[in-house]
């Protein structure tokens, strides 16, 4: 079995933001790049569905400060823990995913994303890829 890396759990997050913007459109999703400019450690995607915000930091496991605050922070960690604070105290949400705890971003989606139809077909499209 391959090992799981970031940009692996990075497309698990694509696909599963795709499926449930397939189901309903009005999901809004970026992933923010800064290139150097302005300040670092945003989350590596935004989410903002049923006028919810929610700023995704990705992992590929759950061996990190996020996940284990018992853990020694990286540099890029502390940025990263600082814009999650700024985010919280604006109302919005933050979460740490990463390969073994993909469930918790289709919970978020499916509370907020007000799909009007769900199919059982749909769970197990859900269920296949929240499998790494």
């Amino acid at each position: 079995m391959p090992a799981i890396t970031e940009k692996a759990v990075k497309d698990r997050v694509k696909a599963i933001i795709g499926f449930f913007q397939k189901h309903q459109p009005a999901i809004y999703t970026f992933c923010p790049m800064t290139f150097g400019y302005g300040a670092s450690g945003h989350p590596d995607r935004i989410i903002l569905a049923g006028g919810h915000f929610l700023g995704v930091e990705i992992k590929k496991d759950a061996n990190n400060y996020h996940c284990k605050p018992h853990l020694k922070p990286r540099p890029n960690e502390v940025m990263q823990a600082r814009q999650a604070a700024a985010i919280r105290a604006a109302g919005g949400e933050w979460v740490c995913i990463y390969s073994g705890n993909l469930d918790v971003l289709v919970d978020w989606l499916k509370t907020r994303a007000q799909v009007l139809v769900w199919t059982p077909a749909m769970n197990e499209t859900l269920d296949k890829l929240m499998v790494m």
